[in-house]
């Protein structure tokens, strides 16, 4: 059965644009302009499969309804050299507790296979389906020893097709950003297939986006996937790629975290596992909380005060923040140019003076205005004026801090090359503390009709990562 029948229900939505050939064309629009996008609360905690030196298969699928049908196998071998029990735990797609535990023991340097078909008690669904993930994890003093590897394949005994790579680390289910390339087509009929494992999930909205490149490295397309299940498969031909060849590096949503898995396969005659790999930054950050909109996730259309909520679960203290995002100025508002063309406001509370940030352009003055009121005791807000603003028709990185420790907001702005454009900074007085978060969020586009902004018709902003460091 093809993977895209499968989720012929609505199961899974798929969204893919291709780039126009120049770089500041839009890319996709994730969600719809002047609305806002769906986030968990952060804070809750990221669910844990299993401990050291346990395995997962992301994703399984077995054709239930015909014995001919479609399955996967996977293996588990002891590289050590005494015998270890290994406790195999099978969920649904869908999450949730175990559908199926099993203690198996495995003698040294011996392979245990298992061919999901035959695991009694797996849910099938109204397609006939039995979907899925495994975890296998070594008990007892082997547990964290490292003794187990493994690998899976899918079968398909209709097509004579079979492709497959290697199990997973149960550890690598922490990673948020994986990546891996794919073919599609090409001088034979090759495909890529590839499989997801979304833990903490949001519950509306994408599981994944991904930036999809070509092999020169040229941003080419923005995706994203939206699912019902914690574990699901697509294809190249689901995402519609504009190339045959490249990579595509994902970013799990919200809070959400898990594994990727590719594979190719290329005229019936071989399969390759792509081994897609955890791209997370060198340097993790305990406790600090990351919201993220990868692509391009608004053009300006209308949009009055386009707002992303970053809730979190419980009142929480952070030292720094820092924003980071992409944007194109698209031009000046022809009925006031030189007007207050927001670029981004942050607020911490819904009130004028919780505003944390208030960066914006005045046109044709070629000026730039930043604001700041949060613990700076001023009602109406701390402004600084600075020259030169941004040139229309130009993309820039923004980059943005609200830093208790060294007592500074401030930002800057820079062209694509890094070539500082302009910056700077508002000194916090000396006994600000930590940050307590409230009612959390940032702010594009603009307010028609208000008494002093200028509309940012067909501006865009992109990559949007706001960082909350304890």
């Amino acid at each position: 059965m093809h993977a895209l029948s499968r989720y012929a229900t609505g199961a899974l939505l798929l969204v893919a644009c291709a780039l126009p050939p120049s770089l500041e064309a839009e890319v996709a629009v994730r969600l719809e302009p002047a609305a806002r996008p769906a986030t968990p609360a952060a804070g809750g905690g990221k669910t844990e499969l299993a401990g050291d030196g346990a395995l997962v298969l992301p994703y399984f699928a077995v054709d239930a309804g015909d014995p001919q049908g479609e399955t996967t196998l996977f293996a588990v071998r002891n590289n050590g050299s005494s015998p270890v029990t290994v406790r195999f735990t099978y969920f649904a797609a869908g999450g949730g507790d175990a559908a199926v535990v099993e203690e198996r023991q495995i003698a040294p340097h011996a392979v245990r296979t298992v061919n999901l078909r035959a695991v009694e008690g797996l849910p099938v669904d109204d397609r006939g389906l039995a979907e899925g993930f495994v975890v296998a994890q070594a008990l007892g003093a082997a547990a964290g020893a490292g003794v187990l590897s493994g690998d899976f394949f899918r079968l398909d005994p209709a097509q004579a097709a079979a492709n497959g790579g290697s199990l997973r680390p149960a550890l690598d289910t922490s990673c948020r950003r994986w990546s891996h390339r794919f073919l599609s087509g090409g001088p034979f009929t090759g495909s890529t297939r590839i499989a997801f494992l979304a833990l903490d999930r949001p519950a509306t909205g994408p599981a994944v986006a991904g930036n999809v490149y070509n092999e020169a490295g040229d941003l080419v397309a923005v995706v994203s996937v939206t699912a019902d299940q914690d574990a699901f498969e697509i294809s190249d031909a689901d995402l519609e790629l504009p190339v045959k060849f490249g990579s595509i590096d994902w970013v799990f949503q919200g809070q959400g975290h898990g594994a990727v898995s590719a594979t190719f396969s290329a005229s019936g005659l071989f399969s390759v596992g792509a081994e897609a790999a955890c791209t997370e930054d060198a340097e993790t950050i305990p406790g600090a909380v990351l919201f993220e909109l990868p692509g391009t996730f608004l053009t300006c259309d209308g949009c009055a005060n386009w707002q992303f909520d970053m809730p979190f679960d419980q009142r929480r203290e952070f030292s720094k923040v820092t924003v980071d995002f992409d944007l194109f100025v698209a031009g000046w508002d022809p009925a006031r140019p030189n007007g207050f063309h927001a670029i981004f406001w942050l607020n911490n509370g819904s009130r004028w003076q919780d505003m944390m940030g208030y960066l914006n352009s005045r046109g044709t003055q070629n000026r730039t205005v930043f604001q700041s009121n949060g613990p700076l005791g001023n009602p109406i807000g701390v402004e600084i004026v600075t020259y030169p603003g941004v040139e229309v028709g130009q993309s820039y990185h923004v980059h943005y801090e609200y830093d208790t420790i060294d007592k500074v907001v401030w930002y800057e702005i820079r062209t694509p090359s890094g070539e500082l454009r302009v910056g700077d900074a508002i000194p916090l007085p000396a006994g600000v503390g930590k940050l307590s978060t409230s009612y959390t969020f940032i702010q594009f586009g603009s307010q028609p009709g208000g008494p002093v902004e200028s509309l940012t018709e067909g501006w865009r902003w992109s990559n949007l990562r706001a960082l909350f460091i304890p």
